[in-house]
Protein backbone atom coordinates (compact mmCIF):
# COMPACT_ATOMS: atom_id res chain seq x y z
CA UNK A 1 0.00 0.00 0.00
CA UNK A 2 1.50 3.52 -1.17
CA UNK A 3 -0.39 7.11 -0.31
CA UNK A 4 -0.33 9.16 -3.47
CA UNK A 5 1.62 11.65 -2.62
CA UNK A 6 4.83 9.43 -1.85
CA UNK A 7 4.00 7.81 -5.28
CA UNK A 8 3.96 11.30 -7.09
CA UNK A 9 7.41 12.65 -5.11
CA UNK A 10 9.11 9.19 -6.61
CA UNK A 11 7.55 10.18 -10.10
CA UNK A 12 9.00 13.78 -9.86
CA UNK A 13 12.31 12.07 -8.59
CA UNK A 14 12.34 9.97 -11.49
CA UNK A 15 11.68 12.41 -14.21
CA UNK A 16 14.22 14.54 -12.75
CA UNK A 17 17.06 11.79 -12.12
CA UNK A 18 16.18 8.62 -13.97
CA UNK A 19 18.63 8.36 -16.89
CA UNK A 20 17.81 4.50 -17.93
CA UNK A 21 14.92 3.88 -20.31
CA UNK A 22 12.35 1.02 -18.96
CA UNK A 23 14.51 0.16 -16.24
CA UNK A 24 11.55 -1.13 -13.25
CA UNK A 25 11.47 -0.13 -9.79
CA UNK A 26 9.07 -1.27 -6.66
CA UNK A 27 7.17 1.60 -4.83
CA UNK A 28 5.60 0.66 -1.73
CA UNK A 29 5.92 0.50 1.92
CA UNK A 30 8.45 -2.49 1.78
CA UNK A 31 6.07 -4.30 4.68
CA UNK A 32 3.77 -6.75 4.72
CA UNK A 33 -0.14 -5.59 5.55
CA UNK A 34 -2.59 -8.43 5.38
CA UNK A 35 -6.11 -7.57 4.38
CA UNK A 36 -7.35 -8.04 8.17
CA UNK A 37 -5.13 -5.80 9.48
CA UNK A 38 -5.84 -3.37 6.95
CA UNK A 39 -10.22 -3.65 7.81
CA UNK A 40 -9.02 -3.77 11.34
CA UNK A 41 -6.96 -0.42 11.22
CA UNK A 42 -9.67 1.19 9.00
CA UNK A 43 -12.59 0.10 11.39
CA UNK A 44 -10.44 1.85 14.34
CA UNK A 45 -9.81 5.14 12.28
CA UNK A 46 -14.04 5.23 11.89
CA UNK A 47 -14.69 4.94 15.35
CA UNK A 48 -16.14 1.44 14.28
CA UNK A 49 -16.31 -1.95 16.78
CA UNK A 50 -17.02 -4.78 14.59
CA UNK A 51 -15.21 -7.89 13.66
CA UNK A 52 -14.40 -9.22 10.29
CA UNK A 53 -15.74 -13.13 9.71
CA UNK A 54 -14.37 -15.59 6.81
CA UNK A 55 -16.07 -18.35 5.42
CA UNK A 56 -14.02 -20.88 6.21
CA UNK A 57 -16.09 -23.06 3.95
CA UNK A 58 -14.77 -21.15 0.99
CA UNK A 59 -11.65 -22.05 -0.93
CA UNK A 60 -8.67 -19.97 -0.11
CA UNK A 61 -5.29 -19.32 -1.86
CA UNK A 62 -2.55 -18.73 0.62
CA UNK A 63 -0.70 -15.94 -0.74
CA UNK A 64 2.27 -13.79 0.45
CA UNK A 65 3.18 -10.53 -1.45
CA UNK A 66 5.70 -8.04 0.09
CA UNK A 67 7.30 -5.98 -3.10
CA UNK A 68 10.65 -3.74 -1.69
CA UNK A 69 11.21 -0.26 -2.48
CA UNK A 70 14.88 -1.07 -1.67
CA UNK A 71 16.28 -0.60 -5.10
CA UNK A 72 14.58 3.35 -5.44
CA UNK A 73 15.61 4.01 -2.13
CA UNK A 74 19.59 3.18 -3.14
CA UNK A 75 19.57 4.20 -6.58
CA UNK A 76 17.27 7.93 -5.63
CA UNK A 77 17.13 8.01 -2.12
CA UNK A 78 13.42 7.31 -2.24
CA UNK A 79 11.14 5.63 0.54
CA UNK A 80 7.89 6.43 1.83
CA UNK A 81 7.13 9.25 3.98
CA UNK A 82 3.57 8.77 5.21
CA UNK A 83 2.34 5.40 6.89
CA UNK A 84 -0.35 2.97 6.43
CA UNK A 85 -2.40 4.52 9.76
CA UNK A 86 -1.43 7.92 8.04
CA UNK A 87 -2.54 7.23 4.71
CA UNK A 88 -6.08 5.88 6.34
CA UNK A 89 -6.41 8.61 8.33
CA UNK A 90 -5.88 10.98 5.50
CA UNK A 91 -8.35 9.38 2.77
CA UNK A 92 -11.12 9.07 5.66
CA UNK A 93 -10.63 12.77 6.87
CA UNK A 94 -10.86 13.99 2.82
CA UNK A 95 -14.09 11.23 2.00
CA UNK A 96 -15.83 13.11 4.94
CA UNK A 97 -14.87 16.14 3.89
CA UNK A 98 -16.08 15.63 0.45
CA UNK A 99 -19.31 13.91 1.78
CA UNK A 100 -18.52 10.35 0.32
CA UNK A 101 -18.85 8.34 3.45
Amino acid sequence: FLFITDLTDLFAILIREQKVSFELLCAGSSKLTPIKSLYEMVLEERGVNKKLAFDKSKPSIPVTICLSHELANNKYGWKPKISINEAISKTLNWTRQNNIM
